[in-house]
């Protein structure tokens, strides 16, 4: 019974001595266990915050059984590190340093667009922002980032624009105020010629341009007459158009004739008072 008792205390021991972690192994796992623990609270703090934590959290469920795989080999005194667990903590870590600094960008950025010249159109800007907004929130932290510097870069882009195209006004506007400031007698005496000229050829020129009138809507109606001739021969002779469409075309004619010789009446009326008053002057001067 006591051999028995003995053996069994011999194999209990050497149980424990294979499946128990070593001080050091400990140590270092308790670090670890701390740096877990540690990421879960910044991940519950920026959750808090108003952050999607989606990737933070899966990130962190596999860190958390890099670390458990790696405690069950050292607790079996199989051989095994920490060193992809410190690999993918590290990851996780920059990952939300990033997502903050990302959020601290989209809040500069808006307070720029809404600081840009009001004269200038953001519209562009604005789309660019909406987007790395949007993937802020997809957690795609690196294609917010790349968006974000687009938009600065439209930004500059837009008020470089802006102050060439001020830049020209300017130089356009004192342009004017030299020419006229060293022309304006010339200047003068063109618009009095003009005007000189308009009073005694005015009337010509309103005659001019009331035969001119005449004239177009003339020929227009007789453009319109060979239409409506085609159209006859193409359904009467040659049979080439419908009744349909012969009807349409023919009633869509005579209504623009009907119109035109209604505004025609209206110019050969002007005439007729304009040459009677120009019989009156010539009866009156002889």
């Amino acid at each position: 019974m006591k051999k028995i008792f003995c053996t069994l205390m011999i194999l209990l021991l050497l149980i424990t001595c294979v499946f128990s972690i070593s001080p050091e192994a400990k140590e270092e796992f308790d670090l670890a266990q701390k740096k877990l623990s540690q990421i879960n609270q910044d991940i519950r703090q920026i959750r808090e915050e108003g952050f999607a934590t989606v990737r933070f959290i899966d990130e962190f469920v596999l860190v958390r059984e890099i670390y458990s795989s790696a405690y069950l080999l050292a607790d079996a005194n199989k051989p095994t590190d920490l060193k992809l667990f410190y690999e993918r903590i590290e990851n996780l870590e920059k990952l939300l340093i990033n997502a903050k600094e990302v959020r601290d960008e989209l809040i500069a950025l808006k307070k720029a667009i809404s600081e840009v010249d009001p004269n200038i159109d953001t519209n562009q800007v604005q789309v660019l922002y909406n987007e790395a907004e949007q993937e802020f929130n997809d957690q795609r932290y690196e294609f917010s980032m790349k968006k974000i510097d687009a938009a600065y870069e439209k930004i500059v882009e837009l008020q470089g624009i802006e102050a060439k195209a001020s830049a020209a006004y300017e130089a356009a506007q004192k342009n004017i105020v030299f020419f006229f400031e060293n022309n304006w007698k010339t200047m003068l005496t063109i618009i009095l010629i003009i005007i000189i000229v308009y009073l005694i050829f005015r009337k010509k020129i309103h005659l001019y341009y009331i035969n001119n009138k005449i004239e177009s809507i003339e020929f227009e109606i007789n453009v319109l007459k060979n239409e409506i001739k085609k159209s006859q021969e193409n359904y009467f002779i040659s049979g080439s158009m419908t009744e349909e469409e012969y009807t349409i075309k023919a009633k869509m004619y005579a209504e623009k004739i009907r119109d035109l010789r209604g505004t025609l009446a209206l110019y050969q009326e002007k005439k007729e008072k304009f040459d009677k008053k120009r019989h009156v002057l010539f009866n009156k001067n002889n």
